[in-house]
């Protein structure tokens, strides 16, 4: 039996994930010190203490979530346009 890697070279698979969005107007050093701020704590062991066994953060600031939304956006509006799903 092959493995999924074998048997789908280059599949991504789509995992659960969780981000922080502001209006489009909030001023950027409030964005940065925000991230800043949680990117702190989520490297401390308290944090990963209480992560459900098996997760492990995303870590990312703001240019690597909106670089990672560009992706997954092209990645799947493909496959949504390739197999013709609809919002019907």
């Amino acid at each position: 039996m092959p493995t999924i890697g074998e048997a789908a070279p280059g599949l991504t698979l789509l995992n659960a994930w969780q981000g922080l969005f502001f209006p489009r107007a909030t001023a950027a050093p409030i964005i940065e010190r925000t991230a800043r701020d949680i990117l702190d704590v989520i490297d401390t062991p308290e944090f990963a203490a209480r992560l459900p066994v098996g997760n492990s953060p995303m870590v990312m600031g703001p240019a690597g979530l909106a670089a990672y939304l560009r992706r997954d956006h092209e990645r799947l509006g493909r496959l949504v346009a390739a197999i013709g799903l609809t919002a019907d």
